[in-house]
């Protein structure tokens, strides 16, 4: 029994048997010298089991209490499925080899690793330094914030799963606070089903060995440049909201989701090729630059959020399953499309009326461009008149 305030350091081996029992109920116990455990550990609010130094075996124990269990130091090789309520990985290496769930997950340094699953299932876990690497899985079904300026490697193929609210931003200069593969290893992949928010003062990267796949919602919200390096994947459920700033997609980019951008931001494919697939939407009232190829469109480009316009800056190419929709309320408010250099026309216009009254004679210079080549629309719809 740990009782008191202040902090106990146990430097030999420390084996907790399998009928052994740890209880912390105050201050901090501090294992620093290794050992082999199958027991019990309970770790009362307000207390801490802290693997400080050494090398710690632990064998499907039990882990109990609403205190913190933390890995400072040393190395702790873990197997079987283990829970506890709060777990702070500060230094050392955590080899979680068996399944691993923690009601919130912070890690201020150190390495996570192993091939198990750790699961972060309660809001309020934290990622501000340190590495997560080897085969595993970590799973944060609650809030994440991602913050500061230290690096955060992903690497050895591990995938990071994010299904709550993840906030990422707090740095304090340019590119710091960003996601990057180990020095010599092999990449990793980020799972966003839930809300990512981007809120980085200052410019920042995910490095080109990291997949970021969404299928939730991507928030671009800080006001400088956001480069996402490796591959980028934004599926039919996928939303990229481009409030302010540039996002920067350096990889070949074909999308089927969502993407807006407000007026004033930058969405930028600077890769080789840029693909609007067949139930991808692109609208807004910003920018959205191609790269030299342009933009191959078999999906829907929607100008505004309502009445708006909407810019493409380099060239547009329509294919057959391609849709350019343009919403009229009046002669003098209606949708506006600028297409900075060359087009190619095809695939439909759709015409939608949101309240304006025709007249005979009238005319809607929707879409302005440089060159266009030989072709046409392929077909022309009208929705919304009598």
């Amino acid at each position: 029994n740990k009782q008191g305030t202040t902090v106990t350091t146990l430097a030999g081996a420390f084996n907790n048997s399998a009928t052994g029992t740890v209880n912390v109920n105050n201050g901090t116990l501090s294992l620093t010298g290794g050992g082999v455990s199958t027991g019990s550990f309970a770790m009362a609010s307000g207390g801490t089991l802290q693997f400080g130094g050494g090398t710690h075996t632990l064998n499907s124990i039990t882990a109990s209490g609403a205190g913190t269990m933390e890995v400072s130091g040393g190395t702790v090789n873990l197997s079987g499925g283990t829970s506890t309520s709060n777990f702070l990985l500060s230094g050392g290496t955590f080899n979680a080899n068996g399944n691993f769930s923690t009601g919130s997950f912070s890690q201020s340094g150190g390495t996570l690793a192993g091939t198990g699953t750790t699961t972060a299932t309660a809001s309020g876990s934290t990622w501000t330094a340190g590495a997560q690497t080897g085969t595993g899985t970590t799973q944060f079904n609650g809030s994440l914030a991602i913050s500061g300026d230290g690096n955060k490697f992903i690497g050895g193929s591990r995938v990071v799963n994010t299904a709550g609210t993840t906030t990422w931003g707090g740095n304090t200069g340019g590119n710091n606070n960003y996601n990057r593969i180990l020095n010599g290893g092999s990449g990793g992949t980020i799972n966003n089903s839930g809300t990512w928010n981007d809120t980085n003062a200052f410019a920042t990267y995910i490095d080109g060995g990291i997949t970021f796949n969404n299928t939730g919602t991507y928030n671009k919200q800080g006001t400088t440049v956001t480069t996402l390096a490796g591959a980028f994947n934004n599926s039919a459920s996928g939303v990229v909201n481009v409030n302010n700033g540039t996002l920067n997609i350096a990889s070949n980019f074909s999308f089927s989701g969502v993407i807006d951008v407000d007026a004033g931001a930058i969405f930028q494919a600077s890769g080789t090729t840029f693909t609007n697939a067949a139930t991808g939407v692109i609208s807004g009232n910003g920018s959205v630059a191609t790269p030299t190829s342009g933009l191959s469109n078999s999906g829907d480009i929607n100008p505004g959020s309502s009445i708006g316009h909407l810019t493409i800056d380099g060239d547009l190419q329509q294919t057959l399953a391609g849709v350019l929709n343009f919403e009229l309320t009046s002669l003098t408010s209606f949708d506006l499309l600028t297409v900075t250099d060359d087009v190619t026309l095809g695939g439909e216009i759709a015409v939608w009326n949101l309240g304006y009254t025709p007249t005979l004679g009238d005319s809607f210079k929707v879409m302005t461009f440089d060159d266009r080549a030989g072709n046409t629309f392929s077909n022309l719809s009208v929705n919304g008149f009598g």
